[in-house]
């Protein structure tokens, strides 16, 4: 019987040592001259994110962490979720387990995404500041299953991106990037504009396409519905739109456009083609496609830019009163020492 003690002290005793050597370890601090960026992959093993951290002296000795993190994920039914996290200098071992199985602590960046942008300007930006892959990114967004999933019925996600500010992981998915793009377009969407389109029978496709020419054609916020108007007029009259970003699109490139450019032969040049382009053009502002939605009544169906830089433009209702203001846009420019746009 004494000897059934001893062995049941000892071992209580060694159970107690394993435990507080545990406990000790687990809430040693790491010491760190500056903050460490450490990438978890999705599918890497518990040993080679233990060897990872290894490298920098922290989750040692690695078979301690290993029994460790396996006990916690088996124990409390947790898994290691990839990222890309922010270890700062006196976080504990069990702090850092922690981020890491809830997915906290991550390296978070804030991006601006400007409107107006085209998809492939979306792709370098997200490359550059997320750290995805441009060409992955592109592929997903002309992918229609991918598209399907959000519910995009188009051939590409080209202005189906909401141009905003959005907080990312480093190193986030493709996949992730582009959903919350087009996740929180349709939340707008949505909320704002899906009744509305309802009411003036128009597919969201079709919004979109005229918001993205909107946006295009100018920069001055408070003249996109007067814009907007033109082309609903030119729209119900059956008459060309002649909206000069279509061509550019066409064109591949954001040049000075010449006359011989307008016969251009696609889809997109709606100097030859009627109607609404196949899609839009670029990604529109919620302004934009607010005033393709709310278009203010008027009379006019031409305008032409002022010319003087101030990015505002004149309008009318007449080829005569828009050969009178494109001759003040000509003398504008000559004042500005400007070239115009179309030679």
């Amino acid at each position: 019987m004494k000897k059934v003690i001893i062995i049941l002290a000892i071992l209580l005793s060694s159970i107690l040592i394993i435990f507080g050597w545990v406990q000790y370890s687990l809430n040693q601090k790491v010491l760190l001259s500056e903050s460490l960026s450490i990438q978890i992959t999705k599918g890497m093993s518990v040993n080679e994110i233990i060897e990872k951290f290894n490298n920098y002296g922290i989750f040692e000795p690695a078979f301690l962490y290993k029994l460790i993190f396996r006990s916690i994920m088996f124990i409390e039914n947790k898994q290691i979720i990839s990222g890309n996290y922010l270890i700062k200098n006196n976080m504990s071992h069990y702090d850092i387990i922690k981020a890491i199985m809830s997915g906290s602590n991550q390296n978070v960046v804030r991006v601006t995404f400007p409107e107006g942008i085209q998809l492939t300007r979306f792709a370098e930006i997200a490359e550059e500041h997320i750290g995805i892959n441009k060409v992955r990114f592109l592929e997903l967004a002309k992918s229609p299953q991918f598209l399907k999933k959000f519910g995009v019925e188009a051939e590409s996600a080209e202005g189906y991106l909401m141009p905003e500010t959005y907080d990312f992981y480093v190193n986030q998915s493709e996949e992730s990037v582009l959903a919350k793009l087009i996740n929180q377009q349709n939340k707008i969407w949505t909320q704002h504009f899906a009744n509305r389109a309802i009411e003036l029978n128009m597919s969201k496709h079709e919004v979109l396409t005229l918001a993205s020419i909107i946006e295009a054609e100018t920069p001055v916020a408070d003249e996109r519905a007067r814009v907007s108007g033109v082309y609903h007029n030119r729209l119900k009259r059956g008459m060309l739109l002649q909206a000069d970003p279509t061509v550019q699109y066409a064109l591949g490139m954001q040049r000075r456009l010449k006359y011989s450019d307008l016969s251009y032969n696609n889809k997109y040049n709606t100097y030859i083609y009627p109607g609404l382009p196949p899609g839009p053009i670029n990604s529109p502002s919620f302004k934009s496609i607010e005033a393709a939605l709310y278009p203010e009544e008027h009379n006019y169906i031409y305008f032409v830019a002022v010319g003087d830089g101030s990015g505002r433009h004149n309008f009318s209702s007449s080829e005569e009163g828009h050969q009178k203001n494109r001759i003040i846009y000509k003398r504008n420019l000559r004042a500005n020492r400007n070239r115009p746009l179309i030679e």
